[in-house]
């Protein structure tokens, strides 16, 4: 080991002193000591360095690359997730994924693409004011929580020997604006969770014929398309629909459909048909009909899915405040 170091120093400083790499097809490797090899060693991967791998353009350009893929395997990822659904996780049971990015890296990249842009489409908001409107319940343990921060806060003035004074609850504004910040926190990472949740319901829907693995992978690539469609092209769906309205000087009622849950829920329902009718024909080789049936099934079990990480967030948010 210590005679590999040596020779890597060796082949690194007559490196730096010619300005140019003097690894050849017959040198061995600097890592492992295998040879002869090439740019990269067969024996261990470990690619050749040269004194280019060292500038700032270079350490710049690989840094991107493991997020965005600049050779290319993001966009034809992309593309691939969503002109072709299915086909990125029935290529990754084929042994053709290499190609692509890997399942989960795609859903985490568009997820923080997603959570970026997400405050300024208007969609899953989950505003403190949505989840209390016309609900006792949810007015009742947001008072609950008021008045445990109001004791706690109480009890930390006791700890540090201040004068004791009745708890005060905080105004409903800033207990608000606290609400805000958690669950804009929290949100970031509860999508996560629908991947095996959606698993779960393509078992139960096509029982042991395939394994859970396929639907793991099937469902991170849903969940990723999810992702980018409330990223992207519900926004521009929206946007025409609004701007088709305005001219035809449709009413203002009319136009003011497209801001609530019925119609996000609609639009949303569509997609996912559309969507997983073409996915599950091409992962799961389904038939037309079962496809259909499946399908729209699996978009009610999806929007089920999203309803319940509104309505856990409230409790999760109250929870974690």
């Amino acid at each position: 080991m210590i005679e590999v170091g040596r020779r890597r120093s060796r082949a690194l400083d007559a490196m730096a002193r010619d300005g140019a790499p003097t690894l050849t097809e017959s040198a061995s490797c600097t890592n492992c000591g295998a040879g002869p090899v090439g740019r990269y060693c067969a024996a261990c991967g470990q690619r050749h360095v040269t004194p280019q791998d060292f500038t700032v353009r270079t350490f710049a350009h690989e840094l991107l690359s493991e997020f965005v893929s600049l050779d290319g395997r993001f966009w034809l990822t992309l593309w691939t997730l969503v002109r072709h659904p299915g086909k990125l996780a029935r290529e990754y049971f084929d042994g053709r994924g290499a190609r692509y990015m890997r399942p989960l890296n795609l859903f985490l990249l568009l997820n923080l693409v997603f959570f970026v842009i997400q405050p300024h489409t208007g969609l899953l908001q989950w505003h403190l004011g949505g989840y209390l409107r016309g609900n006792a319940g949810a007015q009742a343990l947001v008072d609950q929580k008021r008045a445990a921060r109001a004791d706690e806060a109480e009890r930390e003035r006791e700890r540090r020997g201040e004068s004791a004074a009745p708890p005060r609850l905080e105004s409903m504004q800033i207990f608000e604006s606290n609400f805000e910040a958690t669950i804009q926190n929290l949100k970031k990472s509860m999508l996560l969770f629908g991947i095996p949740l959606f698993a779960v319901v393509l078992t139960a829907i096509y029982g042991t014929r395939h394994r859970i693995a396929e639907h793991l992978i099937f469902s991170t690539h849903f969940f990723a398309f999810l992702v980018f469609a409330l990223t992207v092209l519900v926004p521009v769906i929206f946007a025409i629909m609004v701007r088709s309205l305005v001219l035809l000087h449709s009413p203002r009622s009319i136009v003011s459909v497209l801001g609530t849950e019925m119609a996000l829920t609609i639009v949303l329902f569509l997609i996912y048909v559309s969507y997983l009718y073409s996915g599950l024909r091409r992962m799961y080789g389904d038939a037309r009909p079962a496809g259909a049936i499946r399908a729209v099934s699996l978009s009610a079990a999806s929007l089920l899915i999203l309803a319940g990480f509104s309505l856990s967030m409230f409790r999760v948010t109250l929870w974690s405040m």
